[in-house]
C-alpha cells in the first residue's frame, strides 16, 4: 500500500491537480483510516504473518503499535527457533504485514470501514480510500510498513 508522502507519489497527486489544502485533507482522511484499522486490528488480537528483511516470515498476534509506528507488540510470535510469549518488532526491519481478518469480529470491522467526517464534521461523507475488510477473505497485506 503505497504512502501518500513519498515522493512517487507526491507526483501522482500533482498530476491529479489537487491543491495543497486538497492533499493536506486527502493525506489526513488516509492516515485517519490507516490508524483507526491499525486501532480495530490491535484491539480485536488480530493474527498475523510477518515477512521481515532477514530471515523466513514469523507468525503472531497484533496487540500493539507505538505513536510513530516505529515498533509494533507481538504476542505468541512463532519463529523458527521458538515461540516468544511478547515481541516488539521494529517497522524497519518489516517488509509486509498480512492480517487474517477473516477472524476479526463484526465490531472491529465496522470500526475500521467507518465513513470519516467532512471538514465541517455536520454530514458524512463516504471515503473511496475505504476499503471493505469484510469482503477479504484470506487477509490484506500492507506493503512498506
Amino acid at each position: 500500500m503505497p504512502v501518500l508522502g513519498s515522493s512517487k507519489n507526491s507526483a501522482q497527486f500533482s498530476d491529479l491537480g489537487m491543491s495543497d489544502s486538497a492533499k493536506v485533507l486527502a493525506r489526513s482522511r488516509l492516515r485517519a483510516h490507516f490508524l483507526r484499522t491499525l486501532s480495530s486490528l490491535a484491539s480485536e488480537a488480530c493474527p498475523c504473518s510477518v515477512r521481515m528483511v532477514d530471515g523466513p516470515p514469523v507468525t503472531g498476534v497484533l496487540r500493539a503499535a507505538d505513536l510513530g509506528l516505529e515498533h509494533l507488540g507481538v504476542s505468541q510470535l512463532a519463529t523458527p527457533i521458538g515461540t516468544l510469549t511478547n515481541a516488539i518488532l521494529r517497522t524497519c526491519d518489516i517488509i509486509s504485514i498480512t492480517f487474517h481478518i477473516d477472524q476479526l469480529s463484526t465490531d472491529a470491522q465496522k470500526i475500521a470501514d467507518r465513513e470519516d467526517y467532512d471538514d465541517n464534521e455536520r454530514e458524512r461523507q463516504p471515503q473511496s480510500t475505504s476499503r471493505n475488510l469484510r469482503n477479504q477473505s484470506k487477509g490484506t497485506s500492507l506493503e512498506d510498513v
